[in-house]
């Protein structure tokens, strides 16, 4: 899975846990071959939903008609969606970009990446902030490009529309995900363990 740097780098928020906090109580009750982002992420009911338009030559004259089709479908499946970026709140980004080419013809790629924030000991490159610090930062669970390319005359609704097809997709992906964990949840050995991911989890 390829990380955005910029982005995790610009949201990057670094706070010290104690020992007996919460957070080392969820390291110490394992959940198996699940990533930590989706744990945080299935827990959420709310989500910020943003645009990077960085198409030119006209070939994305829709990117708030877009930005609107792909939010109703997070709120048809019970999602509340924001559109500021609010602390802790898992991010649904829709990005295009692309041009114009010769005789009106458009090239752009549709990208639609999830992001959750997850906590751990924040690297970059060979460098760790601090081994003694927990860092929160906002990170990237799942992502999905589609190359487009026609006229410039209907470009602009045939991205709109692939948006809506992959945030569908996105959406029956996080539904199989969180079957995935209540499985796991279930499946369960450790007493101490099965109580907490079903105390805090069982709702989704």
């Amino acid at each position: 899975m390829r990380l955005k740097l910029a982005l995790l780098l610009s949201a990057l928020l670094i706070f010290p846990f104690s020992a007996n906090a919460q957070e080392k109580s969820v390291n110490d009750l394992f959940l198996p071959d699940i990533d930590t982002g989706w744990l945080r992420f299935l827990g959420e009911k709310t989500i910020s939903v943003v645009v990077d338009d960085q198409v030119t030559g006209g070939c994305w004259t829709s990117a708030e008609a877009t930005k609107t089709a792909v939010k109703l479908q997070f709120i048809r499946s019970g999602y509340t969606v924001v559109d500021e970026t609010n602390t802790f709140n898992p991010v649904l980004r829709i990005r295009g970009y692309g041009y114009k080419g010769a005789e009106n013809y458009c090239v752009t790629v549709a990208s639609i990446d999830l992001l959750a924030f997850d906590y751990g000991i924040y690297a970059y490159g060979n460098y760790i902030v601090n081994p003694s610090i927990t860092s929160a930062f906002l990170r990237e669970i799942m992502s999905s490009d589609y190359l487009i390319s026609g006229r410039q005359s209907n470009q602009s609704q045939r991205m709109k529309e692939k948006f809506v097809e992959m945030s569908q997709k996105m959406l029956v992906t996080i539904t199989d995900k969180k079957q995935e964990v209540k499985g796991r949840i279930a499946a369960l050995v450790d007493g101490e363990a099965k109580k907490y991911w079903t105390d805090h989890f069982i709702g989704f």
